[in-house]
Order: C-alpha cells, then sequence, then structure tokens
C-alpha cells in the first residue's frame, strides 16, 4: 500500500514538475498533452 501511495506522490511531483516546461529529452510538456486531450475528447462528444 506504501508504494502505490509513493507513486501516486511521485506521478504528482513530476507532473508539476514539468507542467509548463517539457522534461530534457522531450518537446511537449503535460499541459499541452492534457489540452490537446481535452479539446480531442471535446469534439468527439460535440461532432455535429
Amino acid at each position: 500500500m506504501a508504494e502505490a501511495i509513493a507513486k501516486i506522490k511521485d506521478g504528482y511531483e513530476e507532473a508539476r514538475l514539468y507542467w509548463n516546461q517539457p522534461r530534457p529529452g522531450e518537446y511537449v510538456s503535460y499541459r499541452e498533452i492534457v489540452m490537446l486531450s481535452v479539446g480531442w475528447m471535446a469534439l468527439y462528444i460535440f461532432k455535429l
């Protein structure tokens, strides 16, 4: 149980750290990934 909590905490810290700037070696920040995902979901849900 403690390992699962540690994984969640580490994931949160990583997402917070790289929210506005990408991780070294990557080109897209987590914020951009989330925004694109939300946009695609909205297009899928509200398609005409």
